[in-house]
């Protein structure tokens, strides 16, 4: 099965830090939304390229579906808020859930 991804175009942050801090309170959101749907414990990275902040969800094989949703609403709708946060700041960030084949 497919990962769909959404994905805005960059057009960059005033300084290196002002980036910094928006990319860490988009984890944050993150890790906030997922305290609230998951039941076992997680871990949030990013990594950032040279155009794309990528963002990894590693969960428990036991909440794949939680996170995933009904027909992928629920990470469809995470990924959305964080496209929305990213774009917002003129960065270009994906989610993705690490191993996410490991689920099927």
């Amino acid at each position: 099965m497919g990962e769909k991804v959404l994905v805005v175009k960059a057009t960059g942050l005033k300084n290196k830090e002002e980036n910094l801090q928006v990319r860490n309170d988009i984890r944050n959101v993150i890790k906030s939304v997922l305290r609230m749907i998951l039941s076992h414990s997680f871990q949030v990275e990013y990594e950032v390229g040279e155009r794309t902040t990528k963002y990894s969800i590693d969960i428990n094989q036991q909440d794949c579906g939680r996170l995933l949703g009904s027909h992928g609403r629920t990470i469809g709708g995470l990924r959305t808020l964080v496209t929305a946060m990213a774009a917002s700041a003129g960065i270009r960030a994906v989610v993705e859930i690490k191993n996410e084949e490991r689920f099927f």
